[in-house]
C-alpha cells in the first residue's frame, strides 16, 4: 500500500496493475488511508494527493464510527443505519466486490472489511 515503503512512480503504477489483475473488473475501492498522529487531516491530504482509479475515501472518525463519547472508546462501531446510509453514498453494495486499502499495513482497511462482513456485504 502507498505509505508503506517509499514508492516510486514505476512502482505505483505496478503495484495498481497487479491489483486491478487480481480484482473483479467492477470492483469497488475504498481508500481507508487515516494516522493517530493528524486523524483529521492525513487520510483526506493523501487521498486528495492522490488514491487508486475511481476510489472512494472512508474517514475512520466521521464515518466508519459514531461520534465519541466518555465510555465509548476512540472509534465506537457507527449505528447501522448511519453504516448503511454511508455505503448507498459511496455507491458499495453487494452488487460489486469491495476492496478496502489503506498505508498501516491493512489495520484500518480491516476495520472496514470486518464492518462490512458483519452486515452481510
Amino acid at each position: 500500500f502507498f505509505g508503506a515503503i517509499p514508492f516510486s512512480a514505476a512502482m505505483r503504477k505496478n503495484f495498481v496493475s497487479a491489483l486491478a489483475a487480481q480484482t473483479a473488473k467492477n470492483s469497488r475501492y475504498v481508500d481507508c488511508r487515516w494516522s493517530l498522529k493528524e486523524p483529521a487531516t492525513y487520510g483526506p491530504a493523501e487521498y486528495a494527493k492522490g488514491h487508486l482509479p475511481d476510489a472512494v475515501f472512508a474517514n475512520v472518525d466521521l464515518e466508519l464510527s459514531a461520534p465519541f463519547g466518555q465510555g465509548t472508546g476512540r472509534h465506537p462501531l457507527p449505528c447501522l443505519e448511519d453504516f448503511g446510509r454511508w455505503l448507498r453514498s459511496k455507491g458499495l453494495s453487494k452488487e460489486h466486490p469491495i476492496v478496502c486499502y489503506d498505508d498501516l499495513g491493512g489495520s484500518v482497511a480491516a476495520r472496514l472489511w470486518w464492518m462490512l462482513r458483519c452486515v452481510g456485504e
